[in-house]
């Protein structure tokens, strides 16, 4: 079976390419995202594999039967953000692919093939999970509310992201270690209230973006004073909006930002915090301020056996060379919503290198000028289909 998913594997490139391309020149963003979603049904129906729609804009398919069952994962949404590429599919809709989705979707299809066609030997299930809204943090709670984990329950699952501007090799497969790997994250939104006025009597007002520019330094002491330099702790404010005239003092500022950290214990704090520093900050400049958390999602958590399972499979099918563990890579600190299904059942985030630095491919995720290679479809691809069948073969049961 190995052998025939790393050669089938390369014989699709062309079917994976084409889907790719068609998802990256039409993107959707969060869960307004159906247009990608609905193509993905298309493309499963025509391969004979049933699927339903899942929430608010997720679908979900199953290939075999029996125990145990596998999840596999993949993300579909792009970012409302411009692309600047300049490829022969480029979005010209105004959002953009640029954290490679599309590239996560095609290779999983491209899993769900395989694994169609070798159906009748599958030693269990695997169920597909294709997710909307991940940019947000949000679209992996919505599918688990909506019964993604039941009927049939997943012992385990795994995702693959995709990763650019490494230092290893196109097609590299990054192993995580046990545990934490990826941070909890939350985005909020601090809006400061203050009393606009005319720019030459300043005295007659109350200034928020005096405020929020205080808001903003005072947020830094949270990393920098409170917490350890060993704590990996980013808070970033991205954007501050207010006021439209030069000579004016508006009456309100919003600004908005993201969190990260690891463990409950630390996020909880963080939250506390920030809500007490703009609170603070914004009165003592004799305005008022107001803190939301929009959406965020807990720390992403590796099953270290589950891992293990994986990183034989893929030294075994695809060459010690092409595998690779965390600790012998450069790592990343972006967050992921499949925390909220490692949470629950035993899983794995693993990474896909695709593209080296010194073959030009320079910029990073979300950049408006990323690249990736995709030839790396090919081992993503082989990836999932292995890890499915790789653990079928370890496990007649439950974990």
């Amino acid at each position: 079976m190995n052998e025939y998913i790393k050669k089938r594997s390369t014989e699709i490139f062309e079917y994976m390419t084409e889907i790719r391309r068609h998802i990256h020149a039409h993107p959707g963003t969060g869960f307004d995202n159906r247009v990608t979603i609905d193509y993905i049904k298309e493309k499963l129906d025509e391969l004979g594999i049933p699927s339903q729609y899942v929430g608010k804009c997720g679908l979900s398919a199953i290939i075999g039967n029996g125990e145990p069952c596998f999840l596999l994962r993949a993300d579909t949404d792009g970012l409302p953000t411009e692309e600047k590429t300049e490829l022969s599919f480029a979005s010209k809709n105004g959002n953009a692919h640029l954290c490679g989705h599309d590239i996560h979707t095609a290779q999983l299809c491209g899993a769900a093939m395989i694994l169609k066609e070798r159906e009748r030997e599958l030693r269990g299930t695997v169920k597909l999970m294709f997710q909307s809204a991940e940019e947000t943090l949000c679209g992996a709670d919505d599918m688990i509310k909506n019964g993604i984990l039941d009927d049939p329950k997943p012992t385990a699952g795994m995702m693959i992201h995709i990763m650019t501007g490494t230092k290893e090799k196109t097609g590299t497969l990054i192993i995580p270690q046990s545990g934490e790997s990826a941070p909890a994250a939350d985005f909020f939104k601090i809006t400061v209230h203050g009393k606009g006025c005319h720019g030459s009597s300043p005295n007659m007002g109350k200034d928020p973006i005096y405020s929020a520019c205080g808001i903003v330094t005072a947020l830094s002491h949270i990393s920098s004073r409170e917490l350890s330099i060993n704590d990996r702790v980013g808070i970033t404010v991205g954007s501050i909006n207010a006021g439209t005239s030069a000579n004016v003092i508006p009456d309100k500022a919003v600004m908005c930002g993201s969190m990260r950290c690891f463990g409950n214990d630390k996020r909880e704090y963080l939250k506390k915090r920030i809500c007490e520093i703009a609170k603070n900050t914004a009165s003592s400049f004799g305005t008022n301020a107001d803190v939301e958390f929009t959406s965020g999602c807990p720390s992403l958590i590796n099953d270290g056996e589950l891992c293990n399972i994986l990183h034989e499979v893929y030294r075994s099918a695809l060459g010690k060379e092409y595998v690779a563990n965390a600790l012998q890579s450069s790592g990343t600190y972006g967050s992921e919503d499949f925390s909220y299904i490692t949470q629950r059942i035993p899983s794995a985030m693993i990474a896909l290198c695709a593209g080296r630095s010194d073959d030009g491919y320079i910029y990073p995720l979300h950049h408006p000028k990323v690249a990736f290679d995709e030839k790396a479809m090919i081992h993503g691809c082989a990836a999932l289909a292995l890890g499915a069948v790789g653990f079928f073969e370890k496990y007649g049961g439950e974990m």
